[in-house]
C-alpha cells in the first residue's frame, strides 16, 4: 500500500428520531449536496444505470493540497436492518479529468448505517489514493485532528440538512389536512 492510500475508519451518531430513509435519501441526493455540503464542490450524475446504482463525478476541497475530483460508482442496498453504500472509482474515460482538480482514485468506500434506538448509527471505511506526494501526505497526516473536525463538521451540516427535511415534511403534513 502507498503512504497516500491510508485506510480511514470512522463511525458517527445522529441523534434523534429520524427515519433512516430520510437519512438515506438526503446522502443520495447528489445534486442538492454542495448546497448543504461545505466540503463538496461540486456533484455530477454521470450515468443512472438503475435506482441503486450510479456513476457521478464530485470534486472536494482537500486542505493544505489542491482540491480533488473523484468518478465513482455508488451502490446502495439495504440488507436486513442496514443500508450500505458501496463505492469505487471508474475508469476515467467516462468522465475525463479536467485541469481544475487533481483526479483521485476512490480503492473502496463502504458506509454502512442503521437506526438504534432514538439514533442512527453510521459506520464508514475508506480507502482513497489522493495523488499526493510524500511531502504533501506527511503535511497531511500532521493535521490528523483537522480530519477530525472536517468529519464533525460534515456531521453537523448532515443533521441540518435532515432538521431542514424534516421540518418541510411536517409543514406539507400539515397543509395536506383540509380546512
Amino acid at each position: 500500500m502507498e503512504e497516500t492510500q491510508a485506510v480511514v475508519k470512522g463511525m458517527y451518531t445522529i441523534e434523534g428520531n429520524v427515519p433512516l430513509s430520510v437519512v438515506v435519501d438526503i446522502l443520495c441526493d447528489s445534486a442538492n449536496r454542495p448546497k448543504w455540503d461545505t466540503g463538496m464542490l461540486k456533484s455530477d450524475i454521470v450515468r443512472r444505470d438503475d435506482p441503486h446504482l450510479l456513476v457521478y463525478n464530485y470534486a472536494v476541497y482537500m486542505p493544505i493540497i489542491s482540491n480533488r475530483d473523484f468518478v465513482e460508482k455508488r451502490i446502495v442496498f439495504q440488507e436486513g436492518e442496514f443500508v450500505y453504500f458501496y463505492y469505487s472509482s471508474v475508469d476515467d474515460s467516462i468522465s475525463p479529468p479536467t485541469s481544475d482538480y487533481t483526479r483521485g482514485c476512490t480503492i473502496f468506500a463502504v458506509s454502512r448505517m442503521r437506526k438504534l434506538g432514538e439514533r442512527i448509527v453510521v459506520e464508514t471505511c475508506t480507502q482513497k489514493d489522493i495523488k499526493a506526494t510524500l511531502s504533501s501526505w506527511i503535511s497531511i497526516s500532521r493535521v490528523g485532528k483537522s480530519m477530525a473536525e472536517s468529519v464533525t463538521k460534515f456531521r453537523d451540516q448532515l443533521i441540518g440538512r435532515i432538521n431542514e427535511v424534516m421540518f418541510q415534511r411536517m409543514q406539507q403534513t400539515r397543509t395536506s389536512f383540509p380546512s
